[in-house]
């Protein structure tokens, strides 16, 4: 690319100093900074000077520019005897990564020297290693050397990243350099790490240093020697017992920040199990002490609770720590107390517990504020220069601010003034969130079931000890530093949990920092810009820092044990509230890493609030830093802000397909507030999501800054730039988003939904989606709201009961990406393999597992009995709309007709369907379809799926009808249940509860009906069945084929009569003398699946397979004589019917004389044969099929006699 120089004149820097680094170094960095850009000035003098207008490769021109290192291939210019070059035209090539800043290009380094050179990549490494990032592996290897070796001080490179015009490079050296892993955790950057080993072993020797961290504070506390062990004059607190009941929490520590000093070792309650967790944590920050227990040992020893003398002395002892004054101190002058946020109740006599506590253990020495007088927004005023102690509950008041109550504790700490934390309950409040997050304590367990506590606790006996969670981080990063990870993969199940040296070696460790991450993310904790921490920030840049080196795809099988865990660990580690997150080059089957193309810009969108959350039409760029700015005031709409929709389980690194992508691409959701600004970077990048909750309805706005714009639809108004962006390709993801269904779908899997002729635009697309997604389930469900039809028969019929039809207010998801499970997956979202289709049975099956109840399924039914006719009533809609096929699935109907049928002609019709086991999910299904189809028929509904509808709307009134006695006594008549009592309701059976409840919806009497399909209902239903006489349903059954049930529900009825067959042949009274008989068969195509005897098996769903030979034959012997009424036999119903074109159909006596012979039979489904066709009155024990030159190839043959 060609730029006049007019067009090259760099913008001043702007510099400024920066703690990143000490002084001088900065200022010295500051300087060659300014001497850089006089020495590009220099160079496009010289270039002018020379007569060049353009800079450009000078190998083979530029007439001997004087600035010009043919050996390097670079441009060049002496500042000051520093040898700076510059190079001209394509980028220098990159092992990292590229990043961008407001400007769209790239700035590393102004954390890290304080310098913001806008345009510029920048970077630092050790003076003995020529900088990777710089190196263009072009340049002559000469000349590489002698940079390596000749050069020493710390290189400093710029390099502009604007792919568009790439510019000018240079690289220049100073003398001071910082330490690289000092530096990356200084700056944030994890592209300053040098290699592997020396951020290991930082991670090693930060944990080694502060292990004895608070030890002096513990030897004050619990007062041993010097060394840490008991006195030998037995003064020491070693035998530390308190029982803080089942009010209490225990917590986490933030290592090398605080430290648990306290530890459960002992429970309370005999049989429950003990767990070691901390429960008392001491922390010092720059200007004060804190002291956090989980429970309030003042308000136990008051209530008599167990706490002992030495637990007490530990109190005190604490005190003196916490004030840095000495007993006898406080014995001469005394103690000034604030007390705030304590309760005084009967369980939690808090307040007056520590005000008795005080004045027991230091009598007249203790002054402390009146009670209740120091809480809320008064705290500020109770904390003086005078103050001595603060100590706070998490207790709060109605009317009280939590926020401005944890800013005065932060404020009273920045005076110095120490605090002693004691917990309230075994729950958080909204100012014990706030408290513990200015502690860097984490909430974990409420001690109510568990009832630890400490029984002769000795605090040397954890001498040197870690912390459990800081142990499992050491063994993991020792192995990854030594290579020496245990397990063999390849054994692993779908999450390795099955392995133990997994867990034990990588995933506790992985676990516990994912969730100190997160924590940080979610409590919008930018960590580099805190002081500390290194531990915790170590361990974010080693996650950074494995990312650059994530290769996919990988397999547990053949991968390097320590490459897949150090992939698999970036992957836990995601940390997104900070400015600087390098991208992961490679993402697998996620995405493309490279968005070099993508020009950021910014983009401000109005959402209407509606849980649980919609696409922002915006995307993270990976590596690059956005900004979100919460415009509206309508603080009551709570809004989150986070990366992706997709759920971790349906990436699976695990299974046999491969290790494809990154695990955990869902990013944490941050809290953003009305007013506020956050910036947050992404090393995956992706559609921005935003979360609601709290009132429904509310306009919110949002503006974004330096996102890119990938193939996303909300409105009409994106027809063009959704077309246009799907042509482009540039992202490889797209949304469509409607009021209340949003797709999320790859770009491959989208361009096949679009290929569908009835949706082939978003806008298309969205309407079909808003109908058969939105409108018709939710309308089946039971639901109104906006978008959903409301059908008089339904709501009127709910209006007349006085029953509440609830409304859908929420967005449902769907992520067409790839599976949790099987291939396609329900939750909200659902995610599947498949490209979304609004009409799609996968879909509105998924969809369907949000809106079915597993009380609409009878005893034993199996789950997805329940979860489709939500697709069904939306394929049956779509055929209406549009006349098309609705393609709903096949159910078995015939085979189901044929079993209710053979069921009256037993002993025990009942005890025969119950035996026939009718409880997969087809045929659950297929009952509810014809009890759907019975009151239509009947005319109680118009549209026989609306039932469903009406019985949601009733599950919902009895459920808030049942929560109390009260409740359900004044409702239950207006529910159908009036004989039941809130006892009888509480353990009412599935089976009763349908009988009623169905019966009640269409006020026809279901029980006789469900009987006859071998559904048990208890007397206690039946009479409340006959309490309301309706009338009963006509026990009949609807001939649906197949699929057709889809084109409507009014099908032709067939009796249940024990004789009429499916094909409305009826050979009339008699018995089938065939079943079960003797069968032989001339040859077996598959003896072992089409045995002869399903000849006579009674089941038109099976068939009987011969070979084809010149003559083949198949024989039912009836084992006596029988005078025949009537001969039924059926074809193949799935295919090959015309097989039975040359068959003949023989009876022989006893003595095998052919009786009677059909001829030919043809091709048809059925046959029946009787008197009419010539059937002989003598007595027939041979039935024979003959054919000639093809199969015997049918379902079978049935032969009724009335003997």
């Amino acid at each position: 690319m060609r730029k006049k120089l007019s067009y090259l004149a760099l913008g001043a820097w702007a510099l400024s100093c920066s703690s990143a680094l000490a002084d001088p170094l900065a200022l010295e960095l500051e300087h060659l900074a300014n001497q850089a850009n006089q020495a590009l000035s220099d160079v496009y003098a010289a270039s002018e000077s020379a007569g060049i207008t353009e800079l450009g490769d000078c190998s083979y021109s530029c007439g001997g520019h004087p600035n010009w290192d043919a050996t390097a291939g670079y441009y060049f210019v002496d500042v000051n005897g520093v040898k700076v070059y510059v190079r001209y035209g394509a980028p220098v090539r990159f092992s990292t990564s590229i990043y961008r800043n407001e400007g769209g290009q790239t700035d590393f380094f102004s954390q890290l020297a304080g310098i913001n050179i806008d345009n510029y990549h920048t970077g630092v490494t050790r003076q003995d290693k020529w900088p990777d990032f710089f190196v263009d592996k072009s340049l002559p290897s000469d000349f590489t050397e002698q940079a390596q070796n000749s050069h020493s001080g710390c290189f400093l490179a710029y390099q502009p990243v604007n792919s568009y015009a790439p510019q000018a490079s240079f690289y220049a050296e100073t003398s001071g350099c910082p330490d690289p892993i000092d530096a990356a955790i200084e700056s944030g950057n994890a592209l300053l790490i040098p290699d592997r080993d020396s951020v290991l072993q930082a991670v090693l020797n930060v944990i080694d240093a502060n292990r004895m961290q608070y030890q002096n504070a513990k030897n004050t506390i619990f007062n041993l020697s010097a060394n840490g062990i008991a006195k030998e004059d037995g003064s020491s607190l070693t035998n530390l017992s308190w029982d803080p009941t089942h009010d209490a929490s225990t917590f986490v520590t933030t290592y090398g920040v605080n430290e648990a000093i306290l530890y459960t070792n002992d429970v309370y309650v005999s049989g429950n199990t003990v767990h070691e967790k901390a429960i008392g944590v001491i922390g010092e920050t720059a200007d004060s002490r804190y002291l956090v227990l989980g429970s309030n040992p003042m308000r136990t020893w008051q209530r008599g609770f167990e706490t002992n003398e030495q637990t007490l002395a530990f109190l005190e002892n604490s005190i003196q720590w916490l004030t840095g004054k000495t007993q006898s101190d406080i014995l001469t002058n005394g103690l000034n107390v604030v007390i705030a946020q304590m309760e005084n109740g009967y369980y939690f006599p808090d307040e007056s517990a520590t005000r008795n506590w005080l004045d027991h253990r230091f009598p007249n020495k203790i002054t402390y504020n009146p009670a209740r007088s120091c809480n809320g927004d008064v705290l500020a005023s109770c904390i003086t220069s005078q103050t001595d102690l603060l100590i706070i509950s998490q207790y709060l008041r109605n009317g009280e601010d939590a926020e401005a109550i944890a800013e005065q504790v932060s404020l009273a700490q920045a005076q110095g003034i120490p605090v002693m934390y004691l917990h309230h309950d075994g729950n958080q409040t909204a100012l014990g969130k706030h408290l513990f997050q200015h502690f860097n304590v984490s909430y974990e367990w409420d001690n109510y079931w568990k009832k630890l506590g400490l029984k002769g606790y000795d605090i040397t006996s954890r001498k040197g000890l870690l912390p459990t969670d800081v142990e499992q981080v050491k063994t993991m990063v020792t192995h990854f530093l030594n290579l020496s990870f245990s397990t063999d993969l390849s054994q692993c199940n779908s999450s390795c949990s099955n392995i133990d040296s997994f867990k034990d070696e990588f995933q506790e460790a992985a676990t516990h920092i994912r969730n100190m991450a997160n924590k940080f993310d979610s409590n919008k904790v930018d960590l580099f810009k805190q002081e500390g921490f290194k531990y915790q920030k170590l361990l974010i840049l080693l996650a950074d820092y494995f990312r650059q080196s994530v290769s996919f795809p990988m397999n547990m099988a053949s991968t390097d044990t320590t490459t897949f865990m150090a992939s698999y660990f970036a992957d836990h580690v995601q940390y997104n509230y900070r400015e600087i997150n390098p991208a992961q080059p490679d993402l697998g089957n996620f995405s493309r890493g490279d968005f070099s193309h993508i020009t950021p810009s910014g983009r401000t969108v109005t959402l209407t609030s509606k849980a649980h959350f919609q696409s922002a039409g915006v995307y993270a760029l990976p590596g690059q830093t956005f900004e979100v700015t919460r415009l509206d005031t309508n603080a009551a709409a709570s809004t989150t802000v986070f990366i992706n929709a997709l759920r971790s389980s349906a990436s699976k690194p695990f299974s046999t397909s491969g290790y494809k992508r990154p695990k955990y691409l869902q990013s944490v959701k941050i809290a953003l507030h009305p007013g506020e600004t956050l910036k947050v970077t992404s090393p995956y990048g992706g559609p921005v999501q935003i979360g609601f909750s709290g009132e429904a309805g509310l306009p919110v706005t949002l503006a974004f800054n330096q996102i890119g714009r990938h193939p996303h639809w909300r409105s009409s108004e994106d027809n063009d730039s959704f077309a246009l962006a799907i042509e482009q390709g540039g992202f490889d993801w797209a949304e469509v988003a409607t009021p209340y269904f949003e797709v999320h779908s790859t770009l491959s899997k989208m361009h096949s939904t679009l290929s569908n002729a009835n949706w082939s635009t978003a806008e298309d697309l969205a309407n079909a989606t808003d109908a058969y997604m939105h409108d018709f389930p939710h309308l089946l469900a039971g639901f109104k709201g906006d978008g959903i039809t409301e059908i008089p028969e339904i709501h009127d019929f709910a209006a007349q009961q006085g029953w509440t039809i609830d409304s859908h207010t929420i967005v449902k998801h769907m992520n067409a990406d790839q599976p949790t499970c099987g291939y396609g997956c329900s939750g909200n979202p659902y995610d599947a393999g498949w490209a979304f289709s609004p009409t799609g049975h996968g879909d509105i099956h998924e969809l369907g597992h949000g809106l079915e109840k597993g009380r609409f399924r009878f005893s034993g039914w199996e789950g997805h009995a329940s979860t489709n006719p939500y697709s069904y009533y939306s394929k049956s809609q779509f055929f209406k709309q549009t006349g098309e096929a609705p393609s709903c699935q096949k159910l078995p109907f015939e085979s189901m007709y044929e079993t209710l049928q053979a069921a009256q002609s037993q002993p025990d019709p009942f005890t025969y369907m119950q035996q026939a086991n009718l409880t997969k999910w087809s045929h659950g299904v297929a009952i509810y379809v014809q009890m759907m189809m019975a009151a239509q028929s009947q005319g109680v509904l118009q549209d026989g799926w609306h039932l469903l509808a009406r019985l949601h709307i009733l599950e919902r009134e009895f459920n808030r009808a049942k929560k109390n006695e009260p409740e359900w006594l004044l409702n239950r008549d207006n529910l159908g249940f009036g004989q039941y009592s809130y006892d009888e309701i509480k353990s009412i059976s599935n089976n009763d509860w349908l009988a009623v409840a169905i019966s009640y919806v269409t006020r026809l009497d279901y029980g006789d009906y469900l009987y006859m399909w071998g559904i048990s209902v208890s007397e206690k239903a039946r009479l409340q069945l006959a309490g309301h006489d309706f009338a009963d349903v006509t026990l009949q059954y609807y001939q649906a084929d197949g699929n057709d049930y889809c084109y409507g529900l009014d099908k032709p009825a067939l009796p249940i009569n024990g004789t009429m067959r499916w094909s409305g042949i009826d050979p009339g009274e008699g018995t089938d003398i065939a079943l079960g008989k003797p069968v032989t068969i001339s040859s077996y195509y598959d003896e072992s699946r089409f045995p002869a005897s399903y000849a006579v098996d009674g089941k038109s769903s099976t068939f009987v397979h011969s070979q084809r030979g010149s003559s083949e034959w198949l024989e039912i012997d009836l084992e006596e004589g029988f005078q025949i009424s009537a001969l039924i036999l059926t074809n193949r119903g799935d295919c090959c019917q015309s097989r039975t074109e040359n068959i003949t159909l023989t009876l022989l006596d006893d003595a095998r004389n052919i009786l009677w012979s059909s001829g030919p039979l043809g091709i048809q489904d059925e046959w029946l044969f009787n008197a009419q066709q010539g059937l002989p009155n003598s007595l027939v024990r041979y039935i024979r099929l003959e054919s000639n030159n093809q199969y015997i190839n049918i379902s079978g043959l049935m032969a009724y006699s009335q003997q």
